[in-house]
């Protein structure tokens, strides 16, 4: 029912250490209707809904997602293997702009989420542990606001990931088994940046 998605060769400039197998693809009213059927709770609302439903296969099952009903994983026939809600609405554009099969370098495959907002975007990392689907990292990556444009980063390695929020506020965090727990309290990545540059000599 569901065709395999073809791999791709790039993300968002602002993750890095993601290795990206498939890109889920907008897809047609039966898989709407299908991810409809199997989600769990009622959407939130969320005016009008005109929103993508998303498909990309993940090992021999396929991971579904919109804005509104959540990400859901099902088997070859349809049937519900997990799930996890949909996303609260502050605009009526608010929606998915991108969503993505791939390794974060933890030993298993992810989900990588980027949600659109009206002042901002935001990256959800899942993985799906059995018949459940566990986020191991959510946060805010862009804001735009009167002072302008600003974007933060995320930057995964083994087991690692270093999150950088769009306030320039940096924080380490360690993958458990389960999800990315803080390694270290936060700092400002900029000024800690500078302190590292700057001569013991010369700091007050």
């Amino acid at each position: 029912m569901l065709a395999a998605i073809t791999t791709y060769g790039s993300l968002v400039s602002w993750l890095t250490g993601f290795t990206p197998t498939t890109l889920a693809q907008p897809t047609g009213p039966d898989v709407a209707q299908l991810l409809t059927s199997v989600a769990i709770d009622d959407a939130p609302a969320c005016g009008a809904e005109r929103r993508e439903v998303y498909a990309a296969p993940l090992g021999e099952a396929f991971v579904l997602a919109s804005y509104t009903r959540g990400v859901v994983v099902v088997d070859g026939d349809g049937k519900l293997i997990a799930w996890t809600g949909g996303w609260a609405c502050s605009d009526p554009d608010d929606d998915i702009s991108l969503v993505a099969v791939g390794s974060a370098q933890v030993g298993e495959p992810v989900i990588a989420v980027v949600t659109q907002h009206r002042h901002a975007s935001s990256l959800t990392i899942l993985a799906l542990h059995g018949d459940r689907l566990d986020t191991l990292f959510a946060g805010e990556v862009t804001r735009s606001d009167a002072s302008g444009y600003h974007a933060g980063s995320v930057t995964l390695a083994e087991h690692a990931l270093v999150y950088v929020d769009p306030a320039g506020i940096a924080t380490r965090l360690v993958f458990d088994g389960e999800a990315y727990v803080p390694d270290r309290p936060t700092v400002r990545a900029r000024a800690w940046h500078d302190r590292c540059k700057t001569p013991d000599h010369a700091r007050g």
